[in-house]
């Protein structure tokens, strides 16, 4: 199986609905800084995603004229609760990298970015955002920082994932353990599992998978992902007597499928997270200031500020 783009990973992803990659809009970061935005600034979002940051512009009755650009395709179901007005000062471009903005030079009087310009190759979407940006524009970014919970997380999550798929896990049990239980729906299939040896072997190992699985969550880092994956496959096995080995069967494939994009976007967030090195190196660069950013008391990312026309750096 061939590895899926970056763009077509994102894109399912968005096409869910998901309004964050890391659930946070960082609010008291972002309302100072659009408060004092006039409305007739031209502004452009970096790796929009479902465009929240333009969620939080619609706050206001008269919102400046918005760009979002994405290299995935976004798909923001929220847009259809703004009023006319404010969507039709709402504009998304998918398929647009970071590294090429659909912008005229010196056009720009704000760039934001929320976890999205950090994913680009920055040796070529720093001067791209300096292009478009005018001479007295602002910068605003929220990056991700190497020692932030959302990076954290995601380095936890990997190696729930190695668990789950590995030849003993829980997740390479449940086809196999789906199969004999929906035997049950079948007549004289309770019989033919009793007479089956291998049937037998096959429930002990999930067991076990299933109880060192249940360890990991009560370690408690970061058990979300496990939490889920096991609901779903013990929630599916019961319902195979039902259902059948076949649908059942494909409930697993997609799991699978959904896993294997998540594990591409957790290795990108984790290769796109800043250590204080490259955040220096990323602001300098801009004529912008640093800090770290923190959340209900927890270290979630970078912000990146050019509050006013700063010598800009080498």
């Amino acid at each position: 199986m061939s590895q899926p783009s970056r763009s077509e990973v994102w894109s399912r992803y968005w096409a869910r609905g998901a309004l964050h990659s890391c659930a946070t809009s960082f609010e008291s970061f972002w309302q100072p800084i659009f408060s004092a935005l006039p409305v007739d600034s031209q502004l452009l979002d970096i790796g929009c995603g479902n465009a929240p940051l333009a969620q939080l512009l619609c706050q206001r009755k008269k919102i400046p004229q918005y760009l979002g650009i994405d290299l995935a395709r976004p798909q923001p179901g929220w847009l259809e609760s703004v009023t006319a007005s404010q969507r039709a000062r709402i504009f998304l471009q998918g398929g647009t990298p970071a590294e090429q903005l659909p912008c005229a030079s010196a056009s720009i009087d704000l760039v934001i970015s929320q976890y999205g310009i950090e994913y680009s190759d920055l040796s070529r979407s720093l001067p791209e955002l300096l292009r478009v940006l005018k001479p007295d524009g602002k910068i605003a970014l929220v990056v991700h920082h190497q020692d932030s919970l959302p990076v954290r997380n995601a380095r936890h999550e990997l190696t729930h994932l190695d668990h789950l798929e590995a030849p003993a896990g829980l997740l390479a049990l449940a086809a196999p353990m789906l199969a004999c239980v929906a035997l049950l729906g079948q007549p004289g299939g309770l019989e033919r599992l009793r007479a089956d040896p291998q049937a037998l072997q096959i429930r002990r190992a999930y067991d076990r998978a299933l109880a060192l699985l249940d360890q990991r969550v009560s370690d408690g880092v970061a058990p979300d992902l496990l939490l889920e994956v096991r609901n779903h496959i013990v929630g599916w096995i019961a319902e195979a007597p039902r259902l059948g080995a076949e649908r059942g069967g494909l409930q697993i494939a997609r799991l699978r499928a959904d896993l294997v994009d998540l594990r591409l976007r957790l290795q990108e967030l984790i290769a796109a997270a800043q250590d204080e090195r490259g955040i220096q190196k990323m602001a300098t660069s801009l004529g912008a200031d640093y800090a770290a950013l923190h959340e209900q008391g927890e270290l979630f990312g970078w912000s990146v500020q050019r509050r006013a026309a700063q010598p800009i750096g080498t």
